[in-house]
């Protein structure tokens, strides 16, 4: 018996929630603050400008040269730069379950680290009017006073779960 799939797994647990048996789609969006891109380019200039201000180890100018040793040290900071980028980036995140029921939309709360919703956090009367914005690489829909961001390849679900009766 194989594993359940993330989107099977998404609609039994927004089926459990509810204590009904009907959910027909769902997707996970991602909430994030709007200084979101501040604080990432914050996080990479840090460590970046961080380890360009270590030292380089005289040892390996006799052995690389000069040239290939900045290179090394280089490298080394921009790694470090979109590591910190991408912690601030994952911690600053909020992921949530938007679901279709019959005659309604469900957004759940969901766990961190396992694509299953844990929470409702609201609920809407279906078909829902939501504006659908596209960003660089991703759609961004406002529903009640927030936005959220979800994947291009998961617009056509989101239409579906958003137009559905």
């Amino acid at each position: 018996m194989g594993r359940a799939s993330g989107r099977r797994r998404m609609i039994n647990s927004v089926n459990k929630l509810t204590a009904e048996n009907d959910c027909t789609e769902a997707i996970l969006i991602q909430r994030r603050p709007k200084w979101i891109a501040l604080s990432t380019g914050v996080a990479m200039l840090t460590g970046n400008v961080g380890v360009m201000l270590l030292p380089m180890p005289d040892e390996l100018e006799p052995f690389v040269g000069v040239e290939l040793a900045l290179f090394v040290r280089n490298t080394l900071a921009l790694f470090v730069g979109m590591a910190l980028a991408m912690v601030v980036f994952l911690s600053l995140t909020s992921y949530l379950v938007l679901a279709h029921r019959p005659g309604e939309v469900v957004l759940a709360r969901s766990s961190r680290w396992y694509a299953k919703a844990v929470e409702i956090a609201d609920r809407w009367p279906s078909p829902v009017s939501a504006p659908i914005d596209s960003t660089i690489m991703s759609k961004r829909v406002t529903l009640g006073s927030s936005q959220y961001h979800v994947p291009p390849q998961f617009s056509r679900r989101l239409n579906k779960i958003l137009s559905s009766k």
